[in-house]
């Protein structure tokens, strides 16, 4: 008999050859299109935020911007003006942002790639291949912090970064300057073309668009009406006149070696030193990295927090190797996770990333020498599994079809010293008709002595205003990714959601939200193990959220399969976010989880006295009947000297009396080349480990082509 998991396969074959078949066609008639000025070199602007340069007036201007937000169309609540021109080595941009009341420009973020969630800010996007789907994002707030980002398949996949954006985790150097004046604040860009990949033979014609968040009056702008979703790259409008046979696309060879000290304090008194490099040569098209023993001194440790889930906590990467240009290995089940990568100390890498043709295309390998972490004072039955010596192979590739469809390939190989474990996938990703995003994948695991199935099929509308989400899994019980994030394995079943948003153009209430939520699981025998069921209530009044979310949820046992458990739980939200000084938020969750009586508060306060300095406090406590309460205390300090200087210290205490103190200074002292000192104090019962990282890196470059 034909399993079901093989008509899945057979599902998506069939799949594919509908989006071959369906080629959609972007929208025609609306487009936009802005002039791109060819100066030269000895013409350029000075980057000082000023738009008082001679060449900025032969620049093509655009002013006809509409509003994303609050009222899709409407024309903005006060004009933008931008110019935009090119020399054989930059893209400069040039922003005006007028103001009714120059006064009321907000900024607070000076840590590059901040989220400019209450900050005025403005961002150009650029799809240097046209292909509807990919883009690059340059933003600047009205202090001068950058934000970078390279974007993939229209942002449909954006998790496991910073701030929940894995886009951020890409970093290039280009300059920029913002200044504000009497009718508002201006902004300039100079992007270097040799920090983005594009087509050197191609016409000069890339997909663009502009946004400005406005934050007096909680608004964003868009230059290109990209209907519903702000990262629409499908429907941006056009730049023309770039001349890419000219430009200078390839950049030098660049050679960062660091050396590192690392004395060693308690509980012996040692001194550790290191030495390492990282080499990049970035083409037009592709981008290659070798890293010979990175350190990551400077990665703050995760913290600790209360888990409300029965399923694993999933932890963002911090590790620079890992996090440029991963936006390719992103697929709806992520079987690439890289924090199982080099658990405690990776040895060598080499990475690949870039667009051939219709093919992006990325390739990984690395080596790892480390054991995985035991618990002490967790009771295990057997041996804990050996991570010594795995060697990591990664291939992606991802074909473009039509306007915004996708077809991509992954493989993935772990080779350990005692056998493999191997994995292979193919993904899709098409917008149908009426704006709906479809996804799917299939991916087969193999072991020595064992091999299996996964399968997911996920279809998505988004607008302003509602959002639906049903999808289908099935996980195989024997399916093992040792390499990738499956909270669960032996379940298949649905999921869905759907929401709606009220919005309004006011200083009161602003917004009203309903949404409701629907799972039901099931193992490979038929037997339910999961279903639940929730609603959600929020609501914004002027800078005050307010949301209430009551779940029923039942539940199999994590530890013994025969066990089930009926939970009955509400969550609270609230948060004061003004635009300037502080902020305050709290969650609560209340019920009966597990049979036992639970109760959870986490309040946190973010005060920010001046746009240098920022002071976090937060709270982590759980009550659960019959277990030991869970108590997290932790206190963070920022200071930003300026755009490239900073220190950093938390200071985090558990219920267990463990204590973890956390500092570090850094220093860019020139264009990619920084100097770290970071101090670490941990101590878990009678064990304190006590040592300290200086660090220097020098960023060498030569031009070899």
């Amino acid at each position: 008999m034909i399993s079901f998991r093989y008509l899945c396969l057979v599902f998506m074959v069939f799949l594919t050859v509908v989006i071959f078949a369906y080629v959609s066609v972007a929208e025609e008639g609306n487009t936009k299109t802005i002039q791109a000025i060819r100066i030269e070199a000895d013409e350029a602007p000075v980057m000082d935020g000023k738009l008082d340069d001679v060449c900025w007036k032969k620049a093509h201007k655009v002013t006809d911007f509409i509003q994303f937000e609050p009222a899709l169309g409407e024309n903005p609540k006060d004009p933008t003006v931008v110019c935009i021109m090119f020399d054989r080595e930059n893209l400069y941009v040039g922003f005006e942002c007028f103001k009714k009341h120059p006064d009321q420009v907000l900024g607070s973020q000076m840590k590059r790639d901040s989220h400019f969630f209450q900050d005025d800010y403005v961002e150009i996007f650029l799809d240097t291949y046209c292909d509807h789907r990919n883009c690059y994002g340059f933003a600047v707030n009205c202090l001068g912090t950058q934000v970078d980002r390279r974007i993939a398949n229209e942002g449909s996949m954006r998790s496991g970064g910073p701030r929940g954006d894995r886009s951020r985790a890409w970093d290039c150097t280009w300059e920029s300057k913002a200044v504000r004046t009497d009718r508002g604040w201006t902004a300039e860009m100079a992007i270097p073309f040799s920090e983005m990949r594009f087509d050197k033979k191609g016409d000069g014609t890339w997909g663009i668009n502009f946004w400005r968040s406005n934050e007096e009056y909680d608004a964003e702008d868009t230059w290109a009406d990209v209907g519903d979703k702000e990262l629409a790259v499908s429907r941006f409008g056009t730049l023309e006149g770039l001349t890419p046979e000219d430009l200078v696309a390839s950049r030098p060879l660049e050679f960062k070696p660091y050396v590192a000290a690392k004395p060693e304090f308690s509980p012996e008194q040692e001194m550790h030193s290191d030495a390492g490099v990282d080499i990049r040569y970035p083409s037009s098209t592709v981008t290659l990295d070798l890293t010979l023993k990175p350190d990551f001194a400077q990665v703050e440790a995760d913290p600790d927090e209360v888990n409300l889930e029965d399923v694993e906590r999933r932890l963002t990467e911090k590790r620079p190797f890992f996090q440029e240009g991963m936006e390719l290995f992103q697929t709806p089940i992520e079987l690439f996770y890289t924090r199982r990568v080099g658990i405690e100390d990776l040895k060598y890498g080499a990475k690949a990333v870039g667009k051939l043709g219709s093919y992006n295309m990325a390739l990984l390998g690395c080596q790892s020498d480390d054991t995985a972490p035991v618990d002490e004072e967790e009771e295990v039955d057997e041996e804990p599994e050996d991570e010594t010596k795995n060697n990591y192979f990664v291939f992606r590739t991802q074909r473009d079809v039509g306007a915004s469809s996708s077809i991509g390939f992954l493989g993935i190989n772990k080779q350990k010293a005692d056998g493999y474990n191997r994995l292979g996938s193919i993904d899709v990703n098409t917008t149908l008709p009426a704006d709906t995003r479809l996804t799917g994948q299939y991916a087969g695991s193999w072991r020595q002595d064992k091999r299996d199935d996964a399968f997911i099929v996920d279809l998505s509308k988004r607008t302003q205003t509602t959002n639906l989400h049903l999808t289908y899994s099935d996980v195989g019980t024997d399916f093992d990714a040792q390499s990738g994030f499956i909270p669960r394995i032996d379940r298949r079943g649905f999921r869905g959601r759907t929401r709606y948003e009220y919005r309004r153009d006011s200083n009161i209430l602003r917004s009203i939200e309903g949404g409701v939520q629907y799972e039901r699981l099931e193992n490979h025998k038929g037997v339910r193990t999961n279903e639940a069921r929730g609603i959600e209530v929020r609501s914004r009044l002027s800078d005050f959220f307010i949301s209430i979310e009551p779940e029923w949820y039942y539940h199999v046992s994590e530890d013994y399969e025969d066990i089930f458990y009926t939970d009955r739980t509400v969550s609270f939200f609230t948060g004061w976010f003004p635009p300037r000084w502080a902020s305050v938020r709290s969650r609560m969750f209340i019920g009966k989880q597990e049979d036992k009586d639970t109760f959870y508060i986490g309040p946190s306060v973010d005060l920010v006295p001046t746009k240098n300095l920022r002071l976090e406090l937060e709270l982590d406590r759980m009550d659960k009947e019959g277990e030991r309460l869970e108590f997290n205390r932790r206190i963070g300090i920022t200071y930003q000297f300026n755009h490239q200087m900073f220190f950093r210290s938390t200071l985090q205490v558990t219920r267990n009396d463990e204590r973890n103190v956390f500092a570090l200074y850094g220093w860019e002292y020139r264009p990619e080349s920084t100097f770290y000192v970071v101090y670490s104090d941990r101590k878990a019962g009678d064990i304190t480990d006590r040592l300290m990282f200086v660090k220097l890196s020098y960023s060498l470059k030569w031009k070899i082509f």
